[in-house]
């Protein structure tokens, strides 16, 4: 090949080399720009994951602590059930002695009323025992 053909060849070939030196520049300056553009969204996604998380983490604190609040108030209601319960049994407790002490009287006062007419009886016998026995001195004076 003639010098002019070879000068003529490397001129094209560092032509060649120098456009596909700025077609490389110009798609790296893209990708940098389209990661660029990318990141935010990426950015963005992670923070809406992080929202997310947050917000889920919240909704478990509350779900917990209304179970907390629910097992609480049960538990109330049951410690107020037992003390109602206690509560009626100790009032039957109180009226069942009343009642025992009530009946214990009415017996002691029926046995004093049985001892009384029992007394009234025997004064009576013996009150017709002497008026007997009077009565049959006068007959032993009388005959005499």
């Amino acid at each position: 090949a003639s010098p002019q053909r070879k000068k003529e060849l490397e001129r094209k070939e560092l032509e060649r080399k120098r456009e596909e030196n700025i077609r490389r520049r110009e798609e790296e300056r893209r990708q940098k720009e389209l990661q660029s553009q990318q990141k935010p969204r990426q950015d963005a996604g992670q923070e809406h994951e992080k929202r997310q998380q947050e917000a889920r983490r919240q909704q478990e604190e509350e779900r917990r602590q209304q179970e907390e609040k629910r097992r609480q108030q049960e538990e109330k209601r049951r410690q107020q059930a037992a003390e109602r319960q206690h509560e009626e049994q100790e009032r039957r407790r109180e009226e069942e002695e009343e009642r025992q002490r009530e009946e214990l009287r009415q017996q002691e006062e029926a046995m004093h009323q049985q001892e009384e007419e029992q007394r009234r009886e025997e004064e009576q016998q013996r009150e017709e025992e002497r008026l007997q026995l009077e009565e049959k001195k006068k007959k032993e004076k009388q005959r005499r």
